[in-house]
């Protein structure tokens, strides 16, 4: 027996399906798979620069794990270069969803546009991840994304994720609300991608649980009750917003707990207080016109102005006397 063993090993050819089979389970028995690390460096290595499209499956995959991360600082890194590449759109369908979940765990929200774009694309399977990623780091605007994807989507698989999504944000939107309940009193729900199938139960159930999570309240599937409370809601949010629009409004703003309170302490005021005698009116005065007369301003008369006057001077002959000089008789 041992021989006969030894020889049906040895006739285990790799080339052979038996010798394949032989190789592969040895391989898997001896542990030989692709080392991606243990650390969010050696992750966002493979990520990078690996270039397998499984191995870089593998390496987002683990980028979802809280152990690859000691700081949060390496989280941030890590957010940000998954977001870059699920905006490019060059990794294959199940990687972008794959990103899309990674980056619900990571849980930054500097994840959410990239998300927010990946709601729109072209794979269901891709925006069913993105939907549940807003739903655990998104923002309250973020449930009218996620309440549109519920309406318009063509794919069950979306739209279920949307309505799970909107459980976990758990909005305070009235609208929100009434998207739900008019969406779990349709009659039935068609599948885009799966003519013909119905999804009734499962489109319901996931609305009946979002209801139950943002609420608080539990009608089942009695869309009366659901109906009734969203009345409910609405009139008093209504009733609300008057209330601190009149506050508003008012010179003295009335407290919206006690309507009323201010106004009728101060009409009790009015009332107890003793009448104030009027002050006695004043004499009027005449205005006096004044007793000095008043003269007419003199102007001074200058003199004329006279021409300057120039004097004669006498001039001195030039040459001398000429009878004196010659002696002439």
């Amino acid at each position: 027996m041992r021989i006969g063993r030894e020889c049906d090993l040895a006739e285990a050819r790799p080339g052979t399906s038996w010798g394949r089979a032989v190789v592969a389970l040895a391989a898997c028995l001896a542990g030989c798979g692709p080392y991606l690390g243990t650390t969010s460096a050696s992750f966002l290595r493979n990520v990078e620069k690996n270039p397998d499209p499984n191995i870089r499956y593998l390496a987002y995959s683990k980028l979802a794990s809280p152990k690859a991360y000691d700081s949060d600082d390496q989280r941030e890194k890590a957010s940000a270069i998954l977001a870059h590449n699920l905006q490019q759109g060059r990794e294959p369908t199940a990687t972008r969803a794959m990103i899309c979940r990674t980056l619900g765990a990571i849980g930054r929200k500097s994840a959410l546009p990239a998300l927010r774009m990946a709601v729109n694309d072209e794979e269901s399977l891709v925006r069913a991840e993105a939907c549940l990623a807003l739903g655990k780091i998104g923002e309250p605007e973020d449930s009218l994304i996620l309440a549109r994807v519920m309406v318009t989507d063509n794919y069950v698989e979306s739209r279920v994720a949307a309505i799970d999504a909107l459980g976990m944000l758990k909005p305070k939107d009235p609208r929100v609300l009434a998207m739900l309940i008019d969406n779990m009193a349709r009659d039935e729900q068609v599948d885009g991608a799966k003519k013909g199938v119905r999804s009734k139960v499962g489109l319901t159930f996931a609305t009946r649980q979002a209801l139950t999570a943002i609420t608080g309240k539990d009608y089942g599937g009695d869309f009366k009750k659901w109906k009734s409370y969203l009345d409910e809601q609405i009139a008093h949010s209504e009733k609300k917003a008057a209330a601190i629009q009149t506050a508003t409004a008012s010179p003295n703003p009335t407290p919206v707990d006690q309507p009323g309170t201010i106004q009728q302490t101060n009409t009790a005021q009015a009332t107890n207080a003793p009448p104030q005698a009027e002050p006695p009116p004043q004499a009027v005065v005449p205005i006096q016109p004044p007793t000095r007369p008043i003269q007419a301003e003199s102007t001074p008369v200058q003199p004329p102005i006279q021409p300057p006057t120039r004097q004669a001077q006498s001039v001195k002959p030039t040459f001398p006397n000429l009878a004196r000089d010659l002696n002439l008789p």
